[in-house]
């Protein structure tokens, strides 16, 4: 699967590394991105084997290309005054910045927490060693946020359950040390950007409305499969879904919240209605947004033209 997707996203990409961020063995607290020496070795431990380590090298990817990761690494990191354009030059010249800043306000609006947010995993690096792209450099680095489940007012014991109220700039409690994010909203330049796509993307994409339609196709795809969990609507499933076939239909088509309360593992599980989730979230980023000086980064999402 990600064999195709990257050569079908990055074809002109001749030789690549693929990393994978989570909770690994070597390296404790997640794959934060933060700085830990110069060397490429300094982000692995050859003690533990490749599925096992925090920054999870895929398709192949070797232990010498650990190099490129660490060059990335340092340079967010230990560059110019993240405020100041030369950040935002040497960044966008080796880092997918754009793309990153739209993909961490989705992360942000859906509450994603089980990704580059709360816990810093779930994603991965597309590093572009080499290119057949005229101009291209090298590396040049993708991210790519993946196994976005966590979303839409899930929450376990232990967390605030309030998802849909949190800050959009990744400010106040239940963060993780997400680097990334914090030290490229720290530049001007990124930070108007980022607040103007998520400014549009509420408006035109994170409605009630939106989701209304898109809900109401993907049961049509998902209905089937669900009440084959179970032989009654009300009978216990037969996999570990804490919930019974009529609960699962009440939640995805009548908006209702569901709690967990049996089961080692799911007990105490929260599932907000997503319609009311939606529609908190929006609210509280719209009216976050008004703070913002909106309309600064020059770019306008109603075309094609999205890059910085």
């Amino acid at each position: 699967m990600y064999e195709y997707y990257f050569h079908q996203s990055f074809p002109k990409v001749t030789e690549r590394a693929v990393f994978r961020g989570q909770f690994g063995d070597d390296i404790s607290g997640g794959a934060t991105l933060t700085y830990r020496g110069p060397n490429g070795s300094d982000y692995f431990s050859s003690k533990w084997s490749p599925t096992r380590r925090t920054y999870e090298p895929r398709l192949d990817t070797s232990d010498q290309a650990y190099d490129a990761l660490a060059k990335f690494i340092d340079v967010l990191n230990k560059s110019a005054d993240a405020k100041t354009d030369a950040f935002a030059k040497v960044m966008l010249g080796m880092f997918d910045v754009s793309g990153f800043l739209r993909t961490m306000v989705v992360v942000n609006l859906l509450g994603a927490w089980d990704n580059y947010y709360l816990n810093a995993q779930n994603y991965l690096l597309h590093i572009a060693l080499s290119s057949d792209s005229p101009g291209s450099a090298a590396p040049y680095i993708t991210f790519c946020a993946y196994d976005l489940d966590s979303v839409l007012g899930v929450s376990w014991p232990g967390q605030k359950r309030n998802w849909q109220q949190k800050d959009i700039l990744f400010r106040g409690t239940e963060l993780g040390y997400i680097v990334l994010v914090k030290r490229l909203l720290e530049n001007p330049l990124f930070r108007n950007y980022y607040c103007d796509f998520m400014a549009w993307f509420v408006e035109n994409r994170f409605t009630l409305d939106w989701f209304a339609t898109r809900r109401a196709a993907l049961w049509k795809r998902l209905e089937q499969s669900v009440y084959l969990e179970s032989a009654t609507p009300f009978g216990p499933p037969t996999s570990a879904r804490p919930w019974t076939n009529d609960e699962v239909y009440r939640h995805a088509v009548g908006d209702q919240t569901l709690d967990a309360s049996g089961g080692d593992t799911v007990a105490g599980l929260q599932v907000l209605g997503i319609g009311d989730f939606v529609q908190q979230r929006r609210a509280k980023a719209l009216e976050l947004l008004k703070q913002e000086q909106l309309g600064k980064s020059g770019v306008y999402f109603s075309t094609n033209q999205w890059s910085l």
